[in-house]
């Protein structure tokens, strides 16, 4: 017998039905304010009952849609719409959090040191030289996560979502190298054709976005498929995957690896297994050993099939010099593959050589304002960093946070990374928590020196959506757990205990 929806889901369609039709009559007459005054009224009525919806509606568009989206039509305007659900993420927490228990409410460390991120970036904005366009810009890269790290934090994530938002993460993952034999069947060759600058493969970034034809999130795919296997292999340790659909996971994941050319990995996977099995180089030594010799084999492996594919057309040599060559340049303080953009080291540098320390210790400290190291907006066009000091500015997270929030707005962005790992360890160590739960803490931790490392590489957490997404989740999950019991536990963050 078929389940018949229920009256409110009825209601609410038809709500958005009417609402939809009386939109497409009144947009081209009176314009999009009568239209916002139209849908304040449901969307406030969603954000206190259906806040869930929201919360699905950001996972899918910033981990799936948002980024295809850009990719095959050139537009990212869909992140406007990830920052208008941020803002409704925001509401809803702050609504719950407000009508919780005191235990809820206490601040933690992490929470204290995103609140020092968020006074430092609105000093630095305030007193800042951008104009609107680039507080628009700069609110679009970091309050609609913040929204989500808020609503996650304050009680919005019941116990069954957690558990739905595991596997859906997962799934991500594993979905991603089809859509990577696309991208280098298809549009490589097209961009090899066109000489574009970069490499072509480039242009392999999944679902998570970039122009096709150049620069896209290459290295957000590959640390979130870092975590995707950390998180295969913690739901195999807990007994949630059998071996063969564990084998089958770690191959998909490492034919997404293979297929996008990103030399990072060969240094987050170590870094991920040796956190995930940390445990066991003190209970199980030599389990932890040929476990390690196995996973190197298989890196040694990649590697060559790196070497293969992607250098020995483009390089002379023998493989250890072509590798070598290949990996060294990211260290160069000098490197500059273009005359106008710097090298990951060098963006650095770069940075250093041109703050008066002892004069100008404002803007080294606090920073030029949110935007202000964007070195391409469609609404505000470089930001003030990037037009006084050139462009890359922004090459990395790292360089775009210390010269939009300076020394004090990065350290407290970053820092929550480091709490979240301790914080992981303790709980892990002292309590019992339900296997999948304990899986995703194991995942998490596992993936918190990655994340880090990321902001040397990339843009990552800083205004790469996908990896700011996986860190407000990873932040308000340590900052839930580090709360005192509640009575409400078994249906919030907390975990089932064994």
């Amino acid at each position: 017998m078929k389940r018949m929806p229920s009256l409110p889901m009825i209601a609410v369609l038809a709500t958005a039905v009417l609402l939809a039709l009386f939109s497409g009559l009144i947009l081209p007459v009176a314009g999009v304010i009568p239209l916002v005054a139209l849908w304040a009224l449901p969307a406030a009525l969603v954000i206190v009952f259906y806040p869930q919806a929201f919360y699905w509606m950001m996972l899918a568009l910033v981990l799936l849609v948002s980024g295809t989206v850009q990719y095959f039509t050139d537009h990212g305007q869909l992140q406007w719409v990830a920052s208008g659900i941020g803002v409704c993420l925001l509401v809803s927490g702050f609504l719950r959090g407000a009508s919780a228990g005191n235990g809820v409410q206490r601040v933690t460390a992490i929470d204290a040191s995103l609140m020092v991120f968020a006074i430092t970036a609105t000093v630095s904005t305030v007193f800042g030289e951008g104009g609107a366009g680039h507080l628009a810009a700069g609110l679009r890269t970091y309050l609609p996560f913040l929204g989500l790290y808020a609503y996650i934090r304050l009680g919005g994530l019941q116990a069954v979502t957690l558990r739905r938002t595991v596997w859906f993460l997962l799934v991500v993952a594993l979905l991603q190298w089809p859509v990577e034999l696309y991208q280098a069947m298809v549009i490589v060759p097209q961009r090899a054709a066109m000489s574009q600058v970069g490499s072509a493969f480039d242009s392999v970034v999944g679902t998570f976005g970039g122009p096709r034809f150049g620069g896209g999130a290459s290295g957000s795919l590959a640390i979130y498929l870092v975590f995707g296997m950390a998180l295969t292999l913690a739901l195999y340790r807990n007994a949630l995957l059998t071996g063969k659909v564990t084998a089958l996971c770690l191959l998909a994941l490492l034919v997404g690896i293979g297929l996008a050319e990103t030399k990072v990995v060969f240094v987050l996977i170590p870094v991920a297994l040796a956190m995930l099995y940390l445990d066991e180089l003190y209970r199980r030594p030599i389990r932890f050993l040929v476990g390690s010799l196995f996973a190197l084999g298989v890196l040694a492996l990649l590697l060559y099939f790196y070497f293969i594919f992607f250098w020995e057309a483009e390089n002379r040599g023998n493989v250890w010099l072509v590798i070598v060559r290949r990996f060294s340049y990211s260290f160069d303080p000098d490197f500059m593959p273009a005359y106008n953009w710097p090298g990951r080291m060098t963006g650095l540098f770069i940075w250093g050589r041109n703050q008066d320390f002892s004069g100008d210790v404002y803007h080294w400290l606090v920073g030029y304002g949110v935007a202000a190291a964007t070195s391409q907006s469609t609404i505000a066009g470089p930001g003030v960093a990037a037009l006084k000091f050139g462009l890359g500015t922004d090459v990395t997270g790292a360089t775009k946070l210390l010269w939009e929030v300076g020394l004090i707005g990065t350290l407290a962005y970053v820092a929550p990374l480091f709490l979240a790992f301790v914080s992981f360890g303790r709980v892990l160590r002292e309590r019992a928590f339900d296997p999948l739960l304990r899986a995703f803490i194991e995942a998490l931790r596992a993936s918190t020196p990655v994340l880090a490392l990321g902001v040397l590489y990339e843009v990552t957490i800083v205004s790469s959506p996908t990896m700011q997404l996986l860190a407000m989740i990873l932040y308000a999950v340590a900052a839930r757990l580090e709360l005192p019991r509640l009575a409400c536990e078994p249906r919030s963050l907390r975990s089932v205990h064994a």
